[in-house]
């Protein structure tokens, strides 16, 4: 719908089904319809008359997905097309485009990635001659602080409760001397869980002025690669660290595919259960982190040059620094099997052996693509990772529970 004073507005009801009652369903649109335009008196005010297009879809075909597809026997003059992946939707439909063409309209209008986009064509009668909608998250590039989220569930919210769990995580580790690393990879479960093993990997490093936390995305929430926007990050009302808002901009300008969007992090805790122990061990660093979800070898391998060339310009490169938890809930013995195939990808210095592993074996560690993203940017950046594997463990080892567990290893490179 629109009006000679305002955008077009677009609501979409889409089933993957049969079936779908038109009827009830275009009645529950144009309530949701009204209920948005009630606030507004502008067509009132200014009489300019408010229109709105409908367009029936049907009998839809699935094609394949956005890397490989087969449009044989779609007509434009009466199909539109549909690509879809997760949160994101595009529609398009143009009786004038031939149906390659089209279906290049239709993944234009959203970062869709080719390997998860699914691919349909729809039977469409519309009033409009033509038309292209689409919706997916849109990043939020702004928010100065960034308040804590997992605090009284992952660490303690009060502070004197979580300086002393970070004390005891501390207490009783042999001395050891600092020194530069070229990354580290650390677990991030609750910190009485796997808090000792980050804490052991932490305390060994010479850390710079700024390190680049990437991990995965827990949630739905926000864009797929997620830079973090945060002038501050919160422990809690007194308690801070700096967040290195400079780097995450640039990271975000040079980068294809990164967007500053601090709705990713608002409840991401891979970063966030990192903080207690940096205030501790350097708590004049800055943070800039980036949760990410989905991609293939290729485009991880686009994406190190990218964040090679960014970090050649950089007087200070930052630490990178892997947040990820080992394989998930099998039980204690199949899991540190599992594990111990991964860290072996991880020793080799294999990226691309990495994610085949998780596939081929069913690993479920949440930080594989960080990870290789990683082992890749050392790669285009002429280093070799050296792999220390500073401690391991499963969550058997402090729950008790050994029948369905989750694996912890701290790595130096």
């Amino acid at each position: 719908s629109h009006d000679a004073s305002r955008h077009p507005v677009s609501w979409l009801q889409l089933a993957i089904r049969d079936g779908l009652p038109l009827q009830s369903t275009l009645f529950q649109m144009t309530q949701q319809a009204a209920a948005h335009l009630a606030p507004s008196t502008l067509s009132r005010a200014t009489g300019a008359p408010l229109v709105a297009d409908v367009a029936v879809l049907g009998r839809l075909v699935h094609h394949g997905d956005a890397e490989q597809y087969d449009l044989a026997g779609v007509d434009s003059r009466d199909r539109a097309l549909i690509a879809i992946d997760g949160k994101r939707w595009s529609v398009a439909f143009d009786p004038e485009l031939r149906p390659n063409e089209l279906l290049q309209q239709t993944l234009e209008a959203q970062p869709f990635r080719s390997y998860s986009t699914q691919v349909y064509s729809a039977r469409c009668s519309s009033t409009e001659a033509r038309f292209a909608v689409a919706m997916g998250p849109e990043p939020e590039s702004r928010m100065a602080v960034r308040e804590p989220a997992v605090a009284g569930m992952f660490y303690p919210a009060d502070d004197s409760e979580r300086e002393s769990l970070v004390d005891q995580l501390l207490s009783g580790l042999e001395p050891v001397t600092t020194r530069p690393v070229e990354a580290a990879m650390v677990p991030h479960a609750g910190l009485r869980f796997s808090g000792r093993i980050a804490a052991d990997v932490w305390r060994r490093i010479n850390i710079p002025k700024s390190v680049l936390i990437i991990g995965p995305k827990h949630t739905a929430d926000g864009v797929d690669w997620a830079v973090a926007p945060h002038d501050v990050w919160k422990l809690s009302d007194e308690v801070s660290l700096a967040g290195d808002v400079e780097l995450a901009n640039r990271i975000a300008q040079a980068v294809p595919g990164m967007q500053l969007d601090a709705a990713a992090h608002a409840r991401e805790h891979g970063i966030e259960v990192q903080l207690p122990l940096l205030y501790r061990i350097a708590p004049s660093v800055r943070v800039a982190a980036i949760a990410m979800s989905g991609a293939t070898i290729s485009e991880l391998e686009q994406t190190a040059e990218a964040m090679a060339r960014l970090f050649r310009s950089l007087t200070e490169p930052p630490l990178l620094v892997i947040s990820s938890d080992m394989n998930h809930f099998a039980d204690d013995e199949e899991n540190r099997r599992r594990d111990r195939i991964a860290l072996g990808a991880l020793q080799r210095n294999d990226p691309r052996e990495l994610l085949q592993l998780c596939r081929q074996e069913n690993i479920s560690m949440c930080g594989q693509i960080p990870a290789a993203l990683v082992l890749l940017t050392l790669k285009a950046l002429g280093r070799r990772a050296h792999y220390q594997e500073i401690g391991y463990a499963t969550s058997g080892d402090v729950s008790g529970d050994h029948n369905r567990v989750v694996g912890y290893a701290g790595v130096l490179f």
